[in-house]
């Protein structure tokens, strides 16, 4: 990713539940977070369109992370397996979806200012700590 920006990633990922299940396919999940570029409902359930739906091959992922193919293929199963993503295949690569995406937040202001509220009291409750 060329240009560093804000991208919303929810503390509810932080149990030992999530901890445990996403192990070391964290930064596979957060590049696919990060590319998230649109959101549509399946079932009542949130899903993040990985950009727009075009075909990603896992190479693009590893080479973006610096990590190796073997790895990145190992991180996207393990992601696939606990159900944070689905993949649809396809000649050209991978059709990737967030599952239970919250990227919206990004385009719904009364979303973002409740947040900041919310993280203004946190920090202030907490601030003796750092």
């Amino acid at each position: 990713m060329p240009d560093s920006f804000y991208f919303p990633v929810f503390t509810g990922l932080l149990t030992e539940e999530h901890v445990e299940k996403i192990g070391p396919a964290l930064w596979e999940f957060l590049w696919l977070i990060a590319k998230t570029t649109k959101e549509t409902t399946e079932n009542g359930e949130t899903i993040g369109i990985v950009l727009g739906g075009r075909p990603i091959k896992n190479v693009e992922i590893a080479e973006s992370l610096g990590t190796s193919l073997r790895s990145t293929e190992r991180n996207i199963s393990r992601l696939k397996k606990y159900g944070y993503i689905d993949t649809k295949r396809t000649p050209y690569g991978n059709i990737f979806k967030v599952k239970n995406s919250k990227n919206s937040i990004k385009t719904e202001p009364s979303k973002m200012a409740e947040l900041k509220k919310e993280n203004r009291q946190i920090w202030i409750e907490n601030r003796h700590f750092w």
